[in-house]
């Protein structure tokens, strides 16, 4: 189910924190730019966005389908 969103929503508002699931490399090698970010998951998130139903624990692909235009800002260990 996709939500709909009325003009008095500022989309500054919309954002999450994620962080990748995996377990931290050993080596010091750098990770391949291309991220699998169905392995995220939302830490926290705005007052706005808890409201429309995303919460800490759901994955970034659940979190993107409720609100398309959420702004989530990832860590990748």
């Amino acid at each position: 189910m996709q939500l709909t969103f009325s003009s008095s929503v500022d989309p500054k508002l919309l954002w999450a924190f994620a962080v990748d699931t995996r377990p931290p490399k050993t080596k010091m090698t750098p990770r391949a730019p291309k991220r699998d970010l169905s392995r995220y998951i939302i830490t926290s998130c705005s007052n706005q966005v808890k409201a429309l139903g995303v919460s800490a624990g759901m994955r970034y692909s659940e979190a993107k389908k409720l609100i398309p235009n959420i702004r989530v800002i990832t860590y990748g260990r």
